[in-house]
């Protein structure tokens, strides 16, 4: 059956909608009953991110490269699990999905093995950081946080309740970065998120569009992560743009404020 371009391998439904896996041209795509790719996987390279906002989420990997605690928020296809698994070796890493069977289809389609480092939640993502909270209240927090909450339609309402960046401002740690996928700057989310954002994190804030897709990260860093001066930002991007395969210099070159900026309104 073709549907969004390409062949329909695997349709399911649970209560928040259709689950579709569609394969295009040597991509393998997950959708969730719209146009609107949620993931995607080269068959060829199947470790390569080939969605730029993915790439784009994971801009905290340049001021912490070598994080040892993560917490993920929103599996889709496994892309972004798979791509911190592949790159570091020692990390306890929590994953929150509301919904179950993306785990499933995550192994069959898009290759994401069971490992011991990975820690599942599943469940409402409000009420997951609520009991994360409540389980460790004094956890020194969370070297990367990587949020990409959406539907069919576009982010999680999740991401407009005070209550819900409160709970991450708990558990980002203060050498810690944390990023959110919010769409388009053009949507009332972006704009909500991002005064939230400003308020509960007193600065410390910033945010990184995507180049031809129109869509923007949104990202916080932690009181007491080191910026390095300009030139020494930018080499370190291109060092680490090669390690993990992200280009880095370009997303640097994106951030707004400058990092430099964002660090002295950081407390």
């Amino acid at each position: 059956m073709e549907k969004y371009g390409g062949r329909l391998i695997f349709t399911a439904r649970d209560d928040d909608g259709l689950l579709e896996v569609v394969d295009t041209q040597g991509v393998r795509r997950l959708h969730f009953g719209s146009n609107a790719v949620q993931s995607a996987q080269s068959v060829a390279v199947p470790d390569r991110l080939e969605l730029a906002y993915l790439r784009t989420l994971l801009f905290g990997c340049l001021l912490v490269p070598d994080p040892s605690r993560i917490l993920v928020l929103g599996l889709g296809g496994g892309l972004v699990v798979r791509f911190l698994l592949n790159h570091f070796a020692d990390i306890e890493l929590v994953v929150m999905e509301s919904r179950p069977l993306l785990r499933g289809i995550a192994a069959e389609f898009f290759g994401l093995e069971d490992d011991a480092r990975v820690t599942f939640r599943i469940g409402d993502a409000g009420h997951l950081v609520s009991a994360l909270l409540a389980e460790a209240p004094l956890d020194p927090g969370y070297d990367l946080i990587l949020i990409d909450l959406c539907d069919a339609e576009g982010p999680s309402a999740l991401l407009l309740r005070a209550d819900f960046w409160q709970g991450m401002g708990l558990l980002l740690g203060n050498r810690g970065v944390l990023t959110v996928n919010l769409w388009t700057q053009q949507s009332d989310t972006y704009q909500g998120v991002m005064r939230l954002l400003r308020v509960i994190f007193d600065g410390g804030v910033f945010s990184l569009t995507v180049p031809g897709r129109g869509n923007v990260i949104g990202g916080v860093i932690g009181r007491e992560v080191t910026i390095s001066p300009q030139k020494k930002l930018v080499q370190a991007a291109q060092k680490l743009g090669i390690r993990f395969g992200l280009e880095l210099v370009r997303m640097l070159e994106r951030v707004e404020p400058p990092l430099k900026v964002v660090k002295r309104a950081a407390r």
